[in-house]
């Protein structure tokens, strides 16, 4: 099992755009997460397959949240630093959205992915 922590409001891919010169383009706040997260999981073990993803969000308040959209942008920063081949159905097997409620003084996420079926470990 790998076990991520990525503290801080995760936020949300989907509702990060701007639209610049008539494109829609992502905002600078979603980037900088990304790119400030990125250092937490860089040269982390890469997946091509797995069996499954939890993702256990903790909030920092109690302001209307849609974990969706949380998750995407989870998976994605996952995806862009390889450590998940793909975030599709195929590649990801079972994905569990959990909230943990809020926590204002350690909010963020935990992510466990299971490798194989022969990972004990995995927390369901």
């Amino acid at each position: 099992m790998i076990f991520i922590k990525i503290p801080g409001r995760i936020p949300s891919k989907r509702n990060s755009r701007s639209v610049l010169n008539g494109r829609l383009v992502t905002n600078k706040k979603y980037l900088d997460w990304c790119k400030v997260n990125s250092y937490l999981v860089a040269g982390m073990k890469r997946i091509e397959k797995a069996e499954g993803v939890r993702l256990v969000f903790t909030f920092p308040d109690k302001r209307q949240t849609d974990l969706t959209n949380k998750a995407e942008s989870v998976m994605d920063l996952l995806v862009s630093q390889r450590i998940l081949s793909d975030d599709s159905w195929q590649k990801t097997g079972t994905i569990i959205l959990e909230s943990a409620g809020v926590d204002k003084y350690n909010p963020g996420v935990e992510i466990y992915i299971k490798e194989s079926q022969d990972d004990e470990e995995y927390p369901f």
